[in-house]
Order: structure tokens, then sequence, then C-alpha cells
């Protein structure tokens, strides 16, 4: 049965059954990082709104919110499906990072978000294979499992696909 599986903010996920489809919503400066593994047909999602807690920060809001925590609990729920434990041969894709609030851009959280996750998924011996980050718009990202095209939409722009 096909299901599509919500990624909310600070959210992971994956799944192995063809036809499901994950999705995330509103990119603004977070970003949505896409692994598939192609020998597996393992495909998920992570949603991570910063690069990593700040010093002072004694609250922990969901497990994926900062990329040193999303990437490696996506990459072991990936494994618990079948997917390589240590990331080989993912096929990763990079989406949002934007400035969609003017001002956002003194921070430039959207660039440090994607520089993060470039970061990090280096470590794993992976980089992505296809980006669609920066600038100033919203973005909703899908990818159904098993496949490595993504469609990205946006109100004002429509739908591409990476």
């Amino acid at each position: 049965m096909m299901k599509t599986i919500r990624i909310g903010i600070g959210d992971y996920g994956a799944s192995r059954d063809h036809g499901d489809r994950l999705i995330t919503y509103a990119l603004g400066s977070c970003v949505a990082l896409l692994l598939t593994d192609p020998k597996s047909g393992v495909t998920g999602m992570a949603h991570i709104a910063l690069p990593k807690p700040g010093k002072d920060n004694k609250t922990r809001p969901a497990p994926g919110y900062y990329a040193t925590d999303a990437i490696p609990l996506l990459i072991k729920q990936m494994a618990t499906l079948g997917a390589d434990p240590n990331g080989r041969g993912f096929v990763a894709k990079l989406v949002g990072g934007a400035s969609v609030i003017s001002t956002m851009t003194r921070f430039n959280i959207g660039k440090r978000n994607v520089l993060a996750v470039r970061k990090l998924l280096w470590r794993y011996g992976l980089a992505p294979t296809a980006e669609d980050t920066g600038g100033d718009l919203s973005r909703t990202v899908s990818i159904s499992v098993g496949e490595q095209t993504a469609t990205i939409t946006s109100p004002a722009h429509g739908s591409w696909t990476v």
C-alpha cells in the first residue's frame, strides 16, 4: 500500500516500500537532505533547521532539528531498513537553505545549514549529486522511494526536478 510520509521541521524518515513518497513542506532557511541507497532502494529525508545546537541550548527540539543529529540518525534508520549502515554509495541531494526573510540574511542561516550538511556528508564520504539551494524562495520537495529524482515546487515558480 502506497503512503505519503510527511517530514516536519526537525523530523526525518525513511522507507524501502516502492510507491511510498517522502515530502517536506515550506523549506525556507531549513535544508532537506534526501538520501537514496541505490543497492537496497531505501530512501530517506531529513528536514534540518540549524547546523548544530547552541552553547546554551538546554532544551532539545525534534531529533533531526540539527544537522549534527539528523544525518547520523537518518543513516541509522535507513540501515534498519536494509541500507548500508555507513552510507556508502548513497545518492545525496540538498534542497532549501534560502533567505526568505530579509532580516535573516545577516545571520546567513540558510547558507550555514547548507555548508554544515555538506561537511557532515563529507565525513561519510558523500557529496551531494544535486542541489537546489539558496535564493529567496520557499520550496516543498518530495521523492518517491527508490527514485533518484526529486520534485520541487514553489508557489511563485511552479515545479521542477533535481
